[in-house]
């Protein structure tokens, strides 16, 4: 309905089974108005009133620059707390969007190491076609002695105005990911977390073999996955099935003569991870991951192949309040093996 010039669409849309970004991912500036094509014309001429509801499997997935590389975000949107209204014209500007965004699920990629999102969220209002957003995501690492540190990457918003980092912000192209740690044996400022991670100034030329690879991975072997990975979802009826690989970076290791008592045909699978998840209930959620890892690392005092295997009941009490319970378990660790946490996680709407 409406007028011809600004035909009206109003609607519900439930989306499935989705990978998303925002903002949009454009190409390059066309070089007149005579080249934007019939379908984005009467697209921008729309007088839009949609609402868009997220439901099982929707991701936000983007690769954004950070310090030292980029960081590959693969979010899960909880369907429970998410929805966004449509309103208005892109050709006069006045295209808005209200709602939020919100995650409490999925999987952040830094350097060699993989995040758990704690909780990372969008809220858009009518001031501006761009959102408030916020986030962190943690994992864990462990000593020597099988001592777990929790390191933490947060996203900060660098305000020009007030030239602040701010933990919530309007999205811009000042967007920054900072490592910290809850350890004040490890330090408290980024350069003190990077060095304990092997990324000092003086050991980061010898670590840019890993940086290389995860882009590698993502932009190779991620595509070649998915497909599978689909299929397996479809087929098995489960919510995720996620493989992780580090494939590029395995190889590179052999090429450059890594040292090592383990069999080059186990090293290749090195820190190959599937993970498994499945909803018993709208709100509660399995997850399982196991991961095949070789004796390698400083932490272990026995060499050879072991797994890590990490299993995850999430309980959504309310839209804003999960119990987490987490049993993880490593083979290739003396002490401490099994390691059991529970978890209540709470977020305040501001």
């Amino acid at each position: 309905t409406g007028p011809p010039e600004h035909p009206y669409v109003r609607g519900e849309i439930l989306v499935h089974n989705a990978s998303i970004t925002y903002p949009f991912i454009e190409e390059e500036t066309r070089s007149s108005a005579s080249d934007t094509s019939l379908v984005e014309q009467i697209l921008e001429s729309l007088l839009w009133d949609v609402r868009i509801v997220p439901q099982k499997d929707v991701r936000y997935v983007r690769k954004q620059p950070a310090l030292i590389d980029n960081v590959w975000i693969n979010a899960l949107i909880d369907p429970e707390v998410s929805v966004l209204n449509l309103s208005g014209i892109i050709a006069d500007e006045s295209f808005r969007i209200v709602g939020k965004i919100k995650s409490t699920r999925g999987s952040i990629e830094y350097l060699d190491l993989n995040f758990d999102v704690v909780e990372f969220g969008a809220e858009f209002d009518r001031s501006s076609i761009y959102p408030i957003v916020y986030g962190k995501a943690r994992t864990t690492i462990t000593d020597t002695l099988g001592f777990p540190t929790n390191i933490y990457l947060t996203l900060y918003v660098y305000d020009r105005e007030t030239k602040q980092e701010l933990e919530r912000g309007r999205w811009s192209e000042d967007l920054r990911f900072k490592l910290s740690s809850d350890n004040p044996l490890i330090g408290t400022n980024e350069a003190q977390v990077l060095a304990a991670l092997g990324y000092s100034v003086g050991a980061i030329r010898s670590r840019a073999a890993d940086v290389i690879g995860i882009s590698t991975e993502h932009l190779l072997f991620r595509p070649l996955f998915r497909p599978f990975e689909r299929k397996v979802e479809r087929a098995l009826g489960l919510d995720l099935f996620r493989i992780r690989s580090r494939f590029a970076r395995n190889i590179m290791d052999l090429n450059a003569g890594l040292d090592s008592q383990i069999d080059p045909r186990y090293l290749i699978f090195r820190s190959t991870q599937i993970m498994i998840g499945k909803y018993l209930k709208e709100n509660l959620y399995i997850v399982y991951s196991g991961m095949l890892e070789a004796g390698l690392d400083p932490r272990y005092q026995r060499k050879g192949i072991g797994f890590k295997h990490t299993f995850d009941l999430e309980y959504r009490i309310s839209p804003n309040l999960l119990l987490e319970l987490q049993l993880n378990y490593d083979s290739l660790l003396l002490l401490q093996k099994l390691d059991q946490r529970v978890q209540l996680r709470h977020s305040f709407v501001f």
